[in-house]
């Protein structure tokens, strides 16, 4: 009987050194964890008092008014005996329309296809999607609404 409780007070203690050393490893990897993202967060410079330079995001929008904002233009090669699926595709990859779908329905619509030409168009940042159809289409949209 005195074997049999020294092998259960034995399995016992081997459990708490178990249970010990793991409850010592898990908190260990969450202080870590934790101490990691926390040197790697955004707020880390600022809790410290110093926010550096780098941190500090500026939207353009505060840069410069809307009456102020630079005019960019972009120049797109549409090449010749392409389709108008790989012309639409050309002018969402180079940035001057951001959705192809409402490209090719306005073209469809008012049957543009074939109106669409190949060549070199310089085009401006944030053009509405009738005035990039008006530049590529030689003003055919105009013509086909009857403006």
């Amino acid at each position: 009987m005195k074997r049999f409780i020294n092998f259960i007070r034995d399995t016992i203690y081997d459990i708490n050194y178990f249970l010990f050393t793991l409850i010592i490893i898990v908190l260990v990897a969450f202080i870590l964890q934790n101490r990691i993202s926390y040197i790697f967060s955004r707020d880390y410079a600022s809790i410290q008092g110093n926010i550096p330079k780098t941190t500090t995001k500026v939207e353009s929008e505060s840069i410069y008014a809307s009456d102020n904002m630079p005019e960019i233009d972009i120049t797109v090669i549409l090449p010749d005996g392409s389709d108008i699926v790989s012309k639409a595709s050309i002018l969402t990859q180079s940035g001057v329309i951001d959705d192809q779908e409402k490209f090719l329905n306005i073209i469809n619509t008012y049957n543009l296809q074939d109106k669409v030409l190949s060549g070199e168009f310089s085009i401006k940042k944030g053009s509405t999607l009738e005035e990039i159809i008006n530049i590529v289409t030689n003003d055919a949209l105009l013509e086909a609404k009857g403006e």
